[in-house]
């Protein structure tokens, strides 16, 4: 057997964890054939397999379930090693991975990026607006910015603003009815997918409302929002698509607006590094004027 080397087990790691060629070369930023030809070489490489074929994807055999934890930990250790090294980088300058929700990346960490790129043109953000959440350890973001608490005992993390929501419809349906008292009970409500019933702003209309009636749902808000100006009914929505989406309108209420705390993380290798440094601070300004 031929030694196997950092990127063999990457290739393995990845496609172990994601259970299909596509997700694990999405995951590694690199193309499927590539991965392809990783996994082919691997294999050869190691004179066994590790992963095998099925309909879905791959699945482990049991050389490569006890193989798997090594890996795991030979990849702990080596994003260790390159979080110590990065975290020595002085220059204001290189790549920055910062990881949100859409809505955030697009109406507020999108134009405080944009002005301290005119301060500092060396600097690179790569912004991942995404509903699933990136891992600060395993290096997947440098910065995440979120609406829900942190875990993980090497994270930074801190509460650094708000996010009010409000109640929208259509223009043209909120000047006829601008309260919610004027929506009839059984009125057309936007939302999210149905694993995330919990979330405040969906508990809102269950308070409201005695049986909700939902005919869209998505998790991504910049498209309720959308739905929303197309009338297809009532959203709950951040306040900063008030005045970016245009064609709708704040529906009155009587209850106060649903507040989201804005949470940031950083891994602690990390956070002094002058260059996300930098990219916190802007990020920190920008959430508590917006």
């Amino acid at each position: 057997m031929n030694k196997l080397d950092w990127n063999d087990l990457q290739t393995f790691l990845a496609i172990a964890e994601e259970g299909s060629l596509s997700a694990a070369a999405r995951k590694l930023m690199l193309t499927q054939p590539t991965l392809g030809r990783r996994l082919k070489a691997m294999e050869a490489k190691a004179g066994a397999r590790l992963l095998e074929a099925v309909p879905r994807g791959f699945v482990l055999t049991s050389l490569g379930e006890s193989v798997l934890g090594h890996a795991r930990t030979m990849h702990e250790a080596m994003t260790s090693v390159e979080r110590t090294i990065e975290g020595r980088d002085q220059r204001l300058e290189g790549l920055v991975r910062v990881t949100t929700v859409e809505v955030l990346a697009h109406y507020l960490l999108l134009p405080a990026i944009q002005s301290l790129q005119e301060k500092h043109p060396g600097l690179v953000v790569e912004l991942v607006p995404a509903t699933r959440s990136f891992s600060l350890t395993g290096r997947e973001a440098d910065i995440a910015v979120r609406l829900l608490p942190f875990e993980g005992n090497m994270l930074v993390t801190r509460k650094i603003g708000k996010l009010d929501h409000h109640l929208f419809a259509a223009s043209s349906q909120q000047v006829r009815r601008p309260h919610i008292s004027d929506w009839p009970a059984e009125s057309p409500l936007i939302t999210v997918l149905q694993d995330q019933e919990h979330l405040p702003q969906v508990q809102w209309f269950y308070r409201h409302f005695d049986a909700p009636q939902f005919v869209l749902r998505t998790n991504d808000r910049i498209l309720q929002a959308e739905a929303t100006a197309l009338g297809m009914g009532i959203a709950c929505l951040p306040h900063l698509i008030e005045h970016k989406v245009p064609n709708i309108a704040r529906v009155h209420a009587d209850a106060d607006p649903v507040t989201l705390p804005i949470y940031m993380g950083v891994h602690h290798d990390m956070r002094n590094m002058p260059r996300v440094r930098v990219v916190m601070d802007a990020i920190i300004a920008a959430c508590q004027s917006g």
